[in-house]
């Protein structure tokens, strides 16, 4: 989508503040920016390969999706409180845990090694229902060699959003106002980025490269 380039003076000093923090899915607690708000992070780990489903919901939008261990989900702008559940989709004994990872420590862990068993957790109180499906449905999904650490910003017309992850990610752009876009940045470039944009289920854009790249 046609928009101004990133905030760029803002994103050097977002960038130097994460790298020196460490790998926090948090966006840097020593970072003071009045328009970077925190994010809320789920990690889907165990066995890799592992394919399941799942369902995330705040209090405003809920979004469902398919995948493999491992995962990382971000949501951006979000309202707790904040659920997700996630079913296997093998009838096997495989792993599947669910973490909500804030900074360096596990806030909540949830696993399951049944055939087609189910975990779920949640973050800032209890969800009684899961809310109605985003409009629009904007998610940024960044694949890169496993394992790669990356930084950047993903912003609306009014408001830029610092992120820390690693490979792969899938972020949740919830109730963007106007245009948006995001910029991402390899902390060691190990491969190219492959990062898809999509709206209400397609894809409007893909970004192919590194060590930087920006999909708008």
């Amino acid at each position: 989508m046609t928009r101004r380039s990133p905030r760029r003076p803002v994103l050097l000093t977002v960038l130097c503040g994460l790298l020196a923090a460490g790998c926090n899915p948090l966006g840097g607690s020593t970072i003071v920016a009045p328009n970077i708000p925190p994010q809320t992070s789920f990690q889907i780990v165990g066995t890799p390969g592992t394919p399941f489903m799942a369902t995330i919901s705040d209090t405003r939008a809920s979004y469902n999706f398919t995948s493999v261990i491992p995962l990382s989900v971000v949501i951006i702008n979000n309202l707790p409180p904040v659920r997700m559940v996630a079913v296997k989709l093998v009838n096997t004994r495989a792993l599947m845990s669910l973490e909500i990872v804030t900074g360096f420590t596990p806030f909540a862990v949830s696993s399951t090694s049944q055939p087609f068993g189910s975990a779920s957790v949640q973050l800032g109180g209890t969800l009684a229902a899961f809310a109605p499906a985003p409009n629009p449905d904007v998610r940024f999904y960044v694949k890169a060699p496993p394992g790669e650490l990356f930084t950047g910003l993903i912003e609306d017309q009014n408001t830029a959003y610092a992120i820390q992850a690693t490979a792969p990610t899938l972020f949740l752009f919830e109730s963007p106002q106007g245009s948006f876009d995001g910029f991402f940045q390899q902390a060691f470039n190990l491969g190219n980025f492959v990062i898809d944009l999509s709206v209400n289920g397609a894809v409007i854009a893909t970004g192919i490269g590194g060590p930087t790249i920006t999909v708008r």
